[in-house]
């Protein structure tokens, strides 16, 4: 979305709601501004909750081949319908379309995409926390006087949280015309290591002391080192490690629980879609949470299940109605190939940081794991001070949400994950560059025309106000837009924007003012500016006296994120695409917006294309 930047008062809004929207469940919290406390609340009452948890499963049952949404939350999992009408359909864990690493994921049914479901959640979601409010505060509630906080997992790229933000103004929460930080989108890592600064502000740690925060939920596992900064009177954190994550959360013990139970008994009975839907409900609410590696565990079978197995006294792995599972086989074949994994992920974090790291959080409802717990103890308790487990830390990301919503500036420093850069032309080396790729500016200056020139690189620590300045001259033609790129391994980025590691990550169509159109021959001054150490970037395009903001205003070049996107790499081949996209001439491509640019922190002086 881009306007000609305005003020934003966070003073014009009565409410701060942070929405952690979860693989396997979503929470909700808030805090009413209105009276100074401060004191941040939990939605807990879902509709027909009956769980120990405090969020509501993230589940839709659709019906009449995905036209009409029948159910969402825990109506959508103990609705008969989903298993006994072949017309209908439950669909879970689709935030993981989101996540590209993530392979073998099922298709949607009835040709659903990724944002439809999400928007389709979200609107649910939206929908009844609205109602929460009504009714708790009928004389302070206006939805216009509420902000949000949305979080997404730390390993997302830029494109996948633009997807997230467009849903969330498709499900009504914001409106597209509002100002970009009435909905902030953070990190889920940030979020929960923010709750935890609050929660225990005084844990022994001292101005520059480290601490790492690992979020293990239901999809996710996000880890970041942070560490003390209180340099300016006030304790803030500042992050010194690259954040990491995997797809390794909780649910993926889930689909190992799967396996295991139609290996024990998949051969005594054909196990339908409501028989397994009671048996993972058992494992998910008492047998995940409490495995210890030390006692053996116990399945109740429901009824159906007992009723079709004809010789049940002679299986031994049947006592009183009930399936055994060994400590053993539970440890070896659904906890101990995850969890593994989320030592790995910590491990990275201790390589990375050159300090000593004193303290482990572990938030998340996977992170309520007793047996995760004792196997980080056992592989990095002599390398830690202490590994602590909040209370409530299933609902550290909502809660931390709010608290990033109330003050973005708990964060002082962010480290970029990825390089940022733009196509450029700049100056022309007959050694390296290809002679089909040489122009010649207005100013007879010989260029190359296919360079890619990094903003900002992979590892750097960026401020959170620090702003990447560009003075540029932007020659007119028949479109404009400011393209991004991204390039996301180690070490210097690939010369050229047409080398297939470079991904075309967003455009954002620049509006001329009127009055200045008709003097591009001449080429018009505009002053970028590119703010990368917030969670989602923002650019500021200045041109005379008109100031421009643009938030996740990405132009994907195909469809394809709409089932589960992708980054699109830009190669010679595909111009005729990008032709097509953005209805340029051939011309125009050829001579993309030449720009003169003096980047701020950067010696060079590179002529841009954007």
């Amino acid at each position: 979305m881009s306007e000609i930047a305005q003020e934003f008062d966070p003073e014009n809004y009565s409410f701060v709601i942070g929405i952690d929207f979860g693989t396997t469940f979503s929470g909700c919290s808030f805090v009413f501004t209105g009276d100074g406390t401060e004191e941040v609340v939990d939605i807990t009452d879902w509709p027909n909750h009956g769980s120990q948890y405090s969020k509501v499963p993230t589940a839709l049952l659709y019906q009449d081949s995905g036209h009409n949404l029948i159910a969402w939350g825990d109506d959508a999992i103990n609705d008969p319908d989903q298993s006994d009408n072949p017309e209908s359909f439950l669909v879970e864990r689709f935030k993981l379309f989101l996540d590209k690493s993530v392979e073998s994921m099922p298709e949607l049914p009835f040709d659903l995409t990724a944002i439809q479901v999400i928007t389709d959640y979200l609107t649910a979601f939206y929908e009844y926390t609205k109602t929460v409010f009504e009714e708790s505060f009928p004389d302070l509630y206006d939805p216009s006087k509420c902000r949000y906080c949305l979080t997404v997992p730390t390993i997302w790229n830029d494109m996948a949280k633009a997807i997230m933000r467009k849903a969330a103004i498709q499900s009504g929460i914001v409106d597209p015309y509002d100002h970009p930080n009435r909905l902030m989108v953070t990190s889920e890592s940030e979020s929960a290591a923010l709750y935890c600064e609050k929660s225990f502000p005084g844990f022994n740690l001292s101005h520059g002391d480290q601490w790492m925060l690992c979020d293990a939920g239901g999809g996710t596992v996000d880890l970041v080192v942070y560490a003390v900064d209180e340099s300016s009177g006030e304790r803030q954190l500042c992050e010194v490690t690259m954040a990491s994550g995997k797809s390794c959360g909780s649910t993926f013990l889930d689909a190992n629980m799967e396996i295991l139970i139609k290996e024990k008994i998949g051969h005594l009975v054909e196990l339908n879609g409501s028989m397994m839907l009671q048996l993972m409900h058992q494992f998910i609410e008492d047998m995940k949470p409490q495995f210890d590696n030390e006692e053996d565990m116990f399945m109740p079978l429901p009824s159906s299940i007992l009723e079709v197995i004809e010789d049940l006294d002679s299986e031994s792995e049947i006592v009183d109605g009930q399936l055994v599972f060994t400590a053993n086989e539970l440890r070896e074949q659904v906890f101990e190939p995850v969890v593994l994994q989320v030592i790995e992920l910590i491990e990275e974090q201790f390589q990375q940081s050159s300090s000593e790291i004193k303290a482990l959080f572990l938030v998340g409802g996977f992170g309520q794991s007793k047996y995760l717990f004792q196997r980080i103890e056992e592989v990095f308790g002599d390398r830690l001070e202490f590994i602590h487990v909040p209370p409530r830390g299933d609902l550290a990301v909502a809660r931390g949400a709010v608290i990033y919503g109330l003050n973005q500036q708990k964060v002082t420093k962010r480290i970029l994950r990825r390089t940022y850069g733009i196509w450029s032309a700049m100056m022309f080396d007959p050694v390296l560059d290809s002679p089909e790729d040489q122009i010649v500016d207005g100013d007879g200056m010989s260029l190359c025309n296919n360079r890619f020139f990094a903003f900002a690189k992979m590892g750097d620590a960026v401020g959170i106000d620090e702003c990447v300045c560009s003075e540029f001259k932007w020659y007119r033609s028949e479109s404009q837009s400011l393209r991004i790129y991204t390039y996301g391994n180690y070490g210097d980025a690939p010369r050229y924007i047409d080398d297939p590691d470079i991904k075309l990550m967003c455009a954002f169509d620049i509006d001329f003012p009127l009055d200045i159109e008709r003097n591009h021959e001449e080429g018009i001054p505009a002053l970028v500016g590119i703010y990368f150490g917030s969670t989602e970037m923002r650019v500021e395009i200045t041109i005379h006296d008109s100031m421009f903001t643009y938030t996740s205003a990405y132009d994907c070049l195909d469809n394809s994120y709409e089932v589960g996107y992708s980054e699109v790499p830009l190669k010679r081949s595909s111009m005729s695409l990008l032709v097509n996209k953005y209805k340029m001439s051939t011309t125009y491509i050829e001579n993309f917006a030449r720009l003169r640019s003096s980047v701020v922190h950067n010696s060079k002086k590179p002529v841009a294309n954007i």
